[in-house]
């Protein structure tokens, strides 16, 4: 009779060891779930990046297949101009002065710009 509650102090020493690891430690309850959330935010993130990079290869691809989406690029964001054009800069009165220069005149044959 006396060995009962020397076993009972031994199981319940035993099962507040492990209920602390539970709560405690590596592998804790607390840490699985800030990986959860770590894994939520990573995915999220993951998931933005696709839809960017979607983007940015059906642009390439409309950029390769087509002369007209180039030309569009190269004067929208290089400010390109064709040889026989002339460029004109209208500055609007309600808009700071801020001076955009013609780009050079490029040769067609070399691609070399011709100042």
């Amino acid at each position: 009779m006396k060995l009962t509650p020397i076993i009972l102090w031994v199981l319940g020493i035993v099962l507040f060891v492990f209920s602390i690891r539970i709560w405690v430690g590596s592998g804790s309850y607390p840490e699985i779930w800030e990986l959860e959330q770590r894994i939520q935010t990573q995915q999220d993130e993951n998931q933005q990046l696709a839809e960017r990079n979607r983007q940015l290869q059906a642009d390439v691809t409309s950029i390769t297949q087509d002369n007209d989406t180039i030309e569009d690029y190269a004067r929208s964001e290089l400010g390109m101009v064709k040889q026989s054009e002339t460029f004109y800069q209208v500055i609007l009165k309600n808009q700071p002065e801020t001076p955009m220069l013609a780009p050079a005149p490029t040769n067609t044959t070399t691609g070399v710009r011709v100042e």
